[in-house]
């Protein structure tokens, strides 16, 4: 199973709407690995990327998220609050 476009695209209008001060390429990598986790059967990195259905390589696929995950400017406390109260 992997994550698909259309289910890529209503979560980043969701997210957008949570997260309105997130940069978009920072929502877009967002939606990439919250649907990759829930299509992959782990949570390793390389098993993230095979899910992604986008035109790259999984190993640059896996660098993306690698990147989005170790950026400084991302801000976990403003990015994960609003999906909490949400799911409360």
């Amino acid at each position: 199973m992997s994550a698909n476009l259309q289910q890529h695209d209503k979560f980043v209008a969701y997210c957008r709407q949570l997260l309105p001060g997130m940069v978009q390429s920072r929502l877009v990598n967002l939606g990439w690995l919250v649907l990759s986790l829930l299509a992959s059967t782990d949570s390793h990195l390389s098993s993230l990327a095979e899910v992604i259905p986008l035109q790259a390589t999984d190993l640059s696929l896996e660098q993306r998220l690698r990147r989005w995950l170790k950026n400084g400017a991302s801000n976990v406390q403003a990015g994960y609050v609003p999906f909490g109260k949400e799911s409360l």
